[in-house]
């Protein structure tokens, strides 16, 4: 999903949400469901081309849904460390468990957790998300956390 922002009259701003419809980001099903659960409804809402891609895309005023958009970004942050732990772990955690394993997705959710609580993450001012942690480290803990969790499936 792509949020952005354009300025209108005095003080006031509108917010587009756009969603790939032929590759979802992790973090779609989430963000239409805090949309949901809040009662947000787009003004507007339909299809649009966003840099070739046939999207989705939801207009809302600015002052009606200003004050959740720390929320809408920090669902798609979540999901975004997600996905580069995952990147980065995926491979070393199937080879250690095997590729077909069920709790490699488990491994991957433990790791990103960890790094959150130990603050593995840092936005740079362009807004470029990058780990604080040595790649090795990384691939250490995922290893470890690999074989605790095949230890406790019993494999």
């Amino acid at each position: 999903m792509i949020i952005r922002t354009e300025p209108k009259e005095f003080l006031m701003y509108s917010v587009y949400l756009i969603f790939d419809r032929e590759n979802p980001d992790a973090e779609d099903p989430a963000v239409r469901e805090y949309l949901e659960r809040n009662m947000l409804e787009p003004k507007r809402q339909g299809p649009t081309t966003h840099e070739d891609r046939e999207c989705e895309m939801m207009y809302f005023g600015g002052c009606y849904v200003g004050r959740h958009l720390d929320a809408l970004v920090h669902i798609q942050t979540m999901a975004v460390q997600r996905e580069m732990v995952e990147a980065e772990v995926r491979e070393p955690v199937a080879e250690a468990m095997g590729a077909s394993h069920p709790g490699i997705g488990e491994v991957i959710d433990r790791l990103t957790e960890k790094l959150r609580e130990d603050s593995g993450f840092e936005t740079t001012k362009e807004g470029q998300l990058l780990f604080t942690v040595e790649r090795d480290t990384v691939h250490r803990q995922a290893l470890e956390m690999a074989a605790s969790v095949k230890g406790e499936g019993g494999d």
